[in-house]
C-alpha cells in the first residue's frame, strides 16, 4: 500500500490548515495517510518528534511520502537523518521550510531545537528519494532565502509560489485547502 505522512508545524496540529484537505485527496488516490499531533507543539522539538514518529504508531517510512509545513517541513530532514539503514523516503515535500538562521533570530528561538541534532547533509540527502522545497515569494515569517539555501544545501528542488505567505490559515482562510501543493506533487509524479 502506498503511505504518506502529513506534518504540522509550531502550535499545529493534524486537523489544521489545508492537512484535511489533502489527506482526503491522496486518500482518494489508494494512500493510506497518518497525519499526528506531534507531541508539545507549542515547543517544537526535532528530537521529541523524531522519538515520537517512530514510536507511536507501528509505521515502516520506507518509500513513503512525507510532506511537512513549516517546522514540520524541518523535521523532514531530521526524520530522514534518523531512518535505519536500508529505509529511504519516497520523497519529502517541505512546505514553508527555513534554515537555522530563522531560530538564531530572538523572536523564534523557540524553534532552535528542530536544529537538534544538527542537520547533516550526508546523513539526510541519500535518505529520500527527492526532496521539493515549495515557498511563497511573500512569506512574512520564513524568508524564501532561507529556503532557497536549504534546497541548494540538501540538493532538492525548490518551486516558489507567487502568492500564498506561510500556506497557514491565520494568514489566508483560503488555506484550508492548498490545490496548488497537489498540483506539485502530481506534475512531479510523486502521487
Amino acid at each position: 500500500m502506498k503511505r504518506a505522512v502529513i506534518l504540522h508545524g509550531k502550535d499545529g496540529h493534524g486537523h489544521a490548515h489545508w492537512f484535511p484537505w489533502l489527506k482526503s485527496r491522496l486518500e482518494a488516490k489508494g494512500y493510506e495517510v497518518w497525519v499526528p499531533d506531534l507531541p508539545r507543539a507549542e515547543e517544537p522539538d526535532a528530537e521529541r518528534w523524531t522519538d515520537f514518529l517512530f514510536a507511536a504508531r507501528d509505521w515502516d517510512f520506507n518509500d513513503n511520502l512525507v510532506i511537512g509545513h513549516s517546522a514540520g517541513a524541518v523535521e523532514i530532514l531530521q526524520l530522514a537523518m534518523a531512518l535505519p539503514e536500508g529505509v529511504r523516503l519516497r520523497a519529502g515535500i517541505l512546505c514553508g521550510a527555513f534554515s537555522q538562521a530563522l531560530p538564531n533570530d530572538p523572536e523564534w528561538h523557540d524553534l532552535k531545537r528542530m536544529f537538534e541534532p544538527a542537520l547533516a547533509v550526508e546523513g539526510t540527502r541519500h535518505k529520500a528519494g527527492s526532496l521539493v522545497f515549495v515557498h511563497a515569494q511573500n512569506d512574512p515569517w520564513c524568508p524564501l532565502e532561507q529556503a532557497e539555501e536549504m534546497a541548494s544545501r540538501f540538493g532538492g528542488e525548490l518551486v516558489v509560489l507567487p502568492e500564498g505567505q506561510h500556506f497557514s490559515t491565520a494568514l489566508d482562510p483560503r488555506f484550508k485547502e492548498f490545490p496548488e501543493l497537489l498540483t506539485i506533487l502530481e506534475e512531479r509524479s510523486l502521487i
